[in-house]
């Protein structure tokens, strides 16, 4: 093959060719030349052989077969481009060497170095004091040494993320190996806190791989009541194509043992997505196996029709508790798997469901074997014609839906099957009289059939209907005067009356889930809603505050013989300033014209939206005050707030706390401190919950999130 690059193949076919010019034998012949190119024999593939060049002077060493290129030297060979103070072309080994601040410019990689040697043919090279960036830092090297396409084998390497020089970090390593694009590998591996080496490690590697990749996570090392020491997340992330990923894990516990776990997902959009995990435990100290299982799938079939699912299964009632660290998910005391499908079309579905739903509390399964219902929502039974006048029958409006349900509830072994079939039909016709009134009356019909009643009659019907008639109005008040910047006062009235009637039904039907039972009703229902408010400013650029607000309700029952009034219930929310809310529930007995319930809750914002303050202060404080009055002992009383701090743009605090009055003690609590270490992140967490606690050291890099530094490396310092 012949060669790529070198001018001098030239001279090399002076011998065999003939010639019309004579041309000079002496050793160092200067040449002024400032750009040529030279395609050395047959090309067959054009201008992929051809090498352009430049530099101010040109020399050719006939007898050494090397052609020198001084001066801002400049060479390109199909996607390289090699600059330098000078560059050497050598005939014999086809390599170029470049001297003097060179660079080598290859795809989108960029190398800088003090010596360089390129291998035309193969692509290979060798770096003296080599420099080059990746995705996530920088690479420096003693010696570089490209053995592969996006392969370096680097002696005396360093890494760093940081821009700042010196860095005021860096990974060093006797020999490191960087696929680009992929991972580092790198044997032993120090890190350097400015000059001072704080870590060893004899072997290790990292990603630096752009978005979803293939690699070991590092795991979380760190100290709590329940599990003692530990590793958590030691795993293996498999990146199995573009739409798949599974998650290997492992936690080593202290004062449990091995804890595994596996998670898959997959994603298609918009077509389907979920995923599927589990994880196993066989405790070394109470010696239980333990286990949970976790999946969901959600897919769209085409034509408004979707698919989902989901299933969550555990070996006991306290399997998250245990061990997840999601302080809702604890307190989730619910497990539901389901199987659902989904048919919509225009102002109409259909639902088909398979259902299981257990209670950890109480033990109790319910299932749903299955439930299927059909759903047209609320139209208009008559449309207008266009042009013509809206007449009284063009605005009723009918909504139906069926269901029918196979339910079975109970505990393990102790299950009661039931069914029902419901029909319903609700006709409603909204109108507007004297301008302002708005009247709704409703008329509903509800027919029932159950596989049996408590009388074991078999399929018995239910017949029940609910006729009712709502009326409100809306209106505005407005104030001649105002204070200060506030121009004027509005109050929005709202009062509202209903009035409902169904008969009584006989009470010999077993409930069934989604359907429920009937209760006899003839009362009416008033409430009034208060909104108070100002106008700040004028103009275009004014605006509304919300100062407060008052909803007052209560109802009249007819049915009843006596105290046919029920309790009024209030409810008010002040909004006084804006740092400030204040809300309140509360009961009153009319009839005895006591208090019967009270709940209040107050809020304080530490630091207003958008305020100067707002930049290094934030945070709230808030508390909740509940009285029952039928149940003193049922009283809660308690306190909580977070305080955000930064004080400098480096620091930053957090504090969170929930008291308890009544039993004078702190509920849960948190201390987080993270201080900005530049390319690196430090952090501090510490936090209670009952009687469990937990704290974790951690140093994290900001470009590599993946490598941090846990508390357990400081193990031999701290509990």
């Amino acid at each position: 093959m012949c060669c790529r690059v070198l001018l001098f193949l030239f001279f090399i076919g002076i011998s065999s060719m003939a010639s019309s010019q004579p041309i000079s034998t002496q050793k160092d012949e200067p040449i002024e030349e400032t750009n040529s190119a030279v395609t050395p024999g047959v090309d067959a593939e054009g201008e992929k052989d051809k090498v352009i060049y430049s530099s101010e002077q040109i020399k050719y060493l006939v007898d050494e077969q090397k052609v020198l290129l001084y001066g801002g030297a400049r060479a390109v060979y199909g996607t390289v481009s090699i600059e330098a103070e000078t560059l050497i072309f050598d005939l014999r080994k086809k390599e170029i060497i470049a001297l003097g601040h060179p660079v080598l410019y290859d795809g989108d990689q960029t190398i800088y170095g003090k010596k360089m040697r390129y291998e035309l043919e193969t692509g290979y090279g060798e770096v003296v004091e080599g420099r080059t960036a990746i995705e996530k830092g920088w690479f420096e090297g003693k010696k570089t040494r490209k053995v592969g396409k996006n392969i370096l084998e680097i002696e005396g390497g360093k890494f760093t993320t940081c821009d700042r020089k010196p860095p005021h970090y860096f990974f060093a390593a006797r020999r490191m190996k960087v696929y680009q694009d992929d991972m580092v590998i790198t044997e032993p591996l120090i890190m350097y806190v400015g000059n001072v080496p704080v870590f060893f490690v004899p072997y290790w590697f990292f990603p630096i791989k752009k978005g979803r990749h293939s690699g070991f996570l590092i795991p979380k090392i760190g100290t709590d009541s329940y599990d003692g020491r530990y590793v958590k997340n030691l795993s293996y992330f498999l990146v199995l194509n573009d739409y798949s990923d599974i998650h290997f894990s492992f936690d080593i516990l202290e004062k449990k043992g091995l804890r595994s776990g596996v998670e898959g997902v997959y994603v298609v959009k918009p077509y389907l997505e979920g995923r599927i995990s589990g994880a196993y435990i066989d405790e070394t100290q109470t010696n239980r196996k333990r286990w949970r299982v976790q999946a969901s799938h959600r897919q769209n079939l085409g034509k408004k029709t979707d698919l989902r699912a989901r299933a969550d299964f555990q070996s006991d009632v306290d399997y998250e508790v245990d061990y997840n660290e999601n302080r809702i998910v604890q307190l989730n005391r619910r497990l539901e798997s389901y199987l659902s499908l989904t048919k919509t079309w225009s102002g109409a579905g259909v639902n088909l469901v398979a259902n299981r739903t257990h209670n950890l509390d109480s033990d109790q399964i319910s299932q749903l074997l299955p439930r299927a219902s059909f759903n047209l929502s609320n139209r208009r039974i008559f449309e207008s014609t266009p042009g013509e006048s809206v007449r009284w029958y063009n605005r009723l409006r009918a909504s139906f839906s069926t269901l029918m349900v196979n339910s079975r509830e109970g505990k393990e072994g102790e299950y009661v099957d039931r069914r029902a079939a419901d029909t319903r039909l609700n006709l409603s016709m909204p109108v507007t009289i004297l301008g302002h009134l708005n009247v709704s009356p409703r008329l509903g019909f509800q027919e029932t059939v159950y596989g049996r009643d408590t009388t074991s009659s078999s399929l018995p019907w239910r017949h029940h209907y609910t006729a009712a008639v709502a009326i409100n109005t809306t209106l505005y008040g407005l104030s001649r005067f105002g204070v200060g910047p506030l121009e004027r006062f509005r109050h929005v009235l709202k009062p509202s009356i209903s009035y409902s009637y169904s008969p009584a039904v006989k009470d010999t039907f077993y409930y069934v889930p989604g359907i429920g039972g009937v209760a006899a009703a003839n009362s009416f229902r008033a409430s009034i809603g208060n909104d108070f408010q100002a106008k700040l400013g004028r103009g275009e650029g004014s605006s509304i505050l919300n100062l407060a607000s008052l909803d007052i309700s209560g109802s009249y029952d007819l049915r009843r013989t006596g105290r046919r009034l029920s309790d009024i219930a209030s409810y008010l929310r002040v909004r006084p300033v804006e740092p400030l809310e204040f809300d309140m529930r509360m009961s009153h007995n009319p009839y005895e014209r006591k208090l019967t319930m009270l709940s209040a809750t107050a809020r304080l914002n530490l630091a207003p939206r958008g305020s100067a303050l707002s930049r290094i202060f934030g945070g709230a404080l808030a508390g909740n005050y509940v009285r029952n009055i039928a149940d003193r002992s049922r009283d809660t009383y308690q306190v909580w707030g977070r305080v955000d701090f930064r004080p400098t743009d480096k620091w930053h605090v957090v504090y969170s706390q929930r008291y308890d009055v009544n039993d004078r003690k702190l509920i849960e609590q948190s201390v987080r401190v993270s201080r900005d270490l530049h390319a690196w992140e430090g952090q501090f967490e510490w936090q209670t919950f009952g009687d469990r606690w937990r704290y974790d050291v951690r140093i994290s890099m900001k470009a590599i999130p993946e490598i941090k530094l846990g508390k357990g490396l400081f193990g031999i310092f701290l509990p």
